[in-house]
């Protein structure tokens, strides 16, 4: 080992002699504009050292020489040696670079991508070595630079390939603006968000939800409320935040509002209830959801006047459905009083025919009797069925009842109800039910009563008619997905400056005092119930009501 670094020794003195030997002898520095002498290139090379350290190096290195004009300014830079990493780098062998002015091998540079060249030629002239980073275009990556001089007119240059570095960097540079903008979006945020719970007038809590050893919620901390907090508990915000839930008193059961906010933060899902305070009589509705794990927020909505006004909704709502049902028991009754007429008056001849005879002395004979009793037996059954479907009418909410109906044994029930009536009036009643009958989702005595009404109303206008066929014609169709009921008639048209009002309720276009109006205003509204529409028209000398029902279709599909 002594004999190898004494053989490194003589080495280096060898190398340091021939410098000092080639400084003596070099003649004066010489610039050529044309050609190059090699013999002096070399000994520039060896001024250098360690040729094995240059060829080897990872980093790109060149050695140029500066050429000047004929007025001796620097113009341009020469190749006089690179190693195998430079060629790498930029993509140019040795042979095409060597001797070669820099500004032939880069002919594109622009102004701002040749600084380097200039920063190269004052190091070269001036000695003072530089350092700086400069993006080449041809080959679209960024470089480290350095240079130095050996000797004036000459430079060294070192580059490193810093293009990912660079890359990083302005990705780093973009996050970090991104980073700041996004910073000072959250702080626009928090202050809106801090002016809107400072301005809101429900109330705002935010609790860190504490949890026992099994995991289960057992208490509530606050880490934030808003002013209404305090204002509706009388409790300051300094004397709450960090503070357990029993330091609260809006009115809320604690172990009840533990297991609700509790949930929340263990689910993260939210809930919206409401909540009546029965010791301050007051309605909540509380909305309550999970920002983040083992928290919890929540809304406290003072909804008292809105449960108030609700309530009154509500109570004129069933005062208007009391008053809407008596109406239609009026309307009902009007159209099936006839009915309970016709069969009672027959009673009445049957029975006052029987007592006269035997006022009178005479016998009539058994076989009479019993036929007379069977007939009144017919009779009293039709007036039982009428009271019975009345009954059922009245005692029945629409609300409470909707089931499958079926139209065509509907409208058959509804023309059974009226047949007394167009009978005394000399009513040819037809009907042509669908050979499918439609199924519609609803109350079947509410819409018998449409039917019923609708019907009365045209023997009511027949009735006034002098044509010698009165006719009323009720039709049921399945048209796609939904039943029409049609019901037209040939007595008088309806005129069209009342077609628009003929639904309202209290108008009426009949003749008669008795009618108060408000059996075509039922109608609407029970159609209106049932999602259907309905419309008059005149249509060929007809008078023709059509109701437009959504047909019903069971969940198995059958």
């Amino acid at each position: 080992m002594n004999t190898h670094i004494k053989k490194m020794k003589v080495t280096n003195q060898e190398v340091e002699d021939k410098i000092e030997d080639t400084q003596e002898k070099q003649n004066p520095p010489h610039f050529v504009h044309d050609g190059i002498d090699m013999e002096e290139v070399e000994v520039v090379i060896s001024q250098v050292g360690y040729k094995a350290l240059f060829d080897n190096m990872p980093n790109g290195c060149a050695y140029y020489k500066v050429l000047f004009d004929e007025k001796g300014n620097p113009v341009d830079l020469i190749y006089m040696k690179v190693n195998s990493a430079y060629e790498e780098n930029m993509g140019f062998s040795v042979a095409q670079l060597i001797g070669k002015r820099v500004t032939e091998i880069f002919p594109q540079l622009t102004k701002a991508s040749a600084q380097w060249i200039d920063k190269y030629m004052d190091v070269a002239l001036f000695g003072e070595p530089v350092a700086f980073s400069q993006y080449f275009d041809h080959a679209d990556k960024w470089y480290s630079l350095s240079a130095y001089s050996p000797q004036r007119g000459y430079v060294v240059s070192i580059m490193e390939d810093i293009t990912e570095k660079k890359r990083h960097a302005e990705k780093v540079d973009q996050y970090a603006s991104a980073l700041r903008e996004r910073n000072n979006e959250l702080n626009t945020s928090q202050s809106r968000y801090r002016g809107l719970l400072d301005h809101m007038h429900n109330i705002f809590e935010y609790h860190r939800v504490i949890a026992d050893e099994n995991g289960r919620p057992i208490d509530l901390e606050f880490e934030e409320v808003n002013p209404a907090f305090e204002k509706r508990t009388g409790l300051k915000i300094a004397d709450v935040i960090g503070k357990r839930l029993p330091v609260a008193n809006h009115g809320i059961d604690n172990a009840y509002w533990i297991q609700i906010l509790g949930d929340v933060a263990l689910t993260r899902q939210p809930v919206v209830l409401e909540q009546y305070l029965e010791k301050t009589d007051t309605w909540y509705r509380i909305s309550a959801y999970s920002p983040e794990e083992g928290h919890v927020a929540s809304i406290l909505e003072d909804i008292t006047e809105q449960k108030k006004a609700e309530a009154i909704k509500s109570e004129n709502q069933r005062q208007v459905a009391l008053i809407e049902k008596v109406a239609s028991l009026g309307a009902l009754a009007t159209g099936v009083a006839h009915e309970i007429n016709q069969p009672l008056q027959a009673l009445k001849i049957m029975a006052d025919g029987m007592i006269y005879w035997f006022d009178k002395g005479k016998e009539t004979s058994m076989k009479k009797v019993i036929e007379n009793c069977r007939r009144i037996s017919v009779q009293a059954g039709y007036i039982t069925a009428i009271v019975e479907w009345m009954q059922d009418s009245v005692n029945r909410s629409w609300s409470d009842t909707p089931q499958e109906v079926d139209v065509n044994k509907m409208v058959k029930q509804s023309l059974n109800m009226v047949q007394e009536r167009v009978k005394a009036h000399r009513v040819e009643l037809h009907s042509h039910l669908c050979a499918t009958s439609p199924m519609v989702w609803g109350d079947v005595r509410r819409l018998e009563e449409v039917v019923i009404i609708i019907l009365v109303n045209a023997i009511e206008s027949l009735a006034g008619d002098d044509q010698a066929r009165r006719k009323i014609v009720v039709t049921t169709l399945a048209v796609e997905n939904r039943a029409i009921i049609q019901i037209s008639n040939n007595g008088p048209a309806v005129p069209d400056d009342i077609m628009g009002k003929i639904f309202e309720p209290f108008f009426s276009y009949s003749k008669s005092d008795a009618s108060l109006g408000m059996g075509l205003a039922i109608v609407k509204s029970i159609v209106n119930a049932h999602n259907g529409t309905i419309h008059v028209s005149n249509v060929d000398q007809q008078v023709l009501f059509c109701i437009d029902l959504p047909l019903y279709v069971s969940p198995s599909g059958i």
